[in-house]
C-alpha cells in the first residue's frame, strides 16, 4: 500500500496591506485579556501543572477549600482562579464557599 501526499493548493491572490496590518495587530492576544494579574495566575497554574500533572486542578481546589475554611479570602480567590484556569467545572464547585469568604 503506497502513501500519497497531496500538496496544498497555493493561492496567488494577495491580501490588501491594510488587512494584513489589522491581522497583525489582533494576533498578539486572541482572548484580549491582558492584565498582569491574569498573566500571574496563568503562570502559577502552569507551574502547578508542571509539578502535579493532571491532578493540578484538584490540588488547587483543595488549597482553595483550605483557604476558605480558614477565612482567608485572598488565598481563596487566588486558588479559585488557579483552579478555574485549569478546570472550570471543578472551580464551580467552590461557589458554595463564596458567601463565607465575602
Amino acid at each position: 500500500m503506497s502513501i500519497r501526499l497531496a500538496a496544498a493548493k497555493v493561492s496567488r491572490r494577495r491580501l490588501p496591506t491594510s488587512h494584513v496590518l489589522r491581522l497583525q495587530r489582533e494576533a498578539a492576544n486572541d482572548n484580549r485579556a491582558s492584565s498582569a494579574e491574569h498573566d500571574a495566575t496563568i503562570r502559577r497554574a502552569l507551574e502547578l501543572f508542571g509539578r502535579h500533572g493532571l491532578g493540578a486542578a484538584q490540588v488547587a481546589h483543595d488549597a482553595a477549600e483550605r483557604a476558605a475554611l480558614h477565612n482567608d479570602a485572598d488565598g481563596f480567590a487566588t486558588w479559585r482562579d488557579i483552579c478555574a484556569s485549569l478546570d472550570r467545572r471543578l472551580a464551580r464547585s467552590l461557589n458554595r464557599f463564596l458567601p463565607q469568604t465575602i
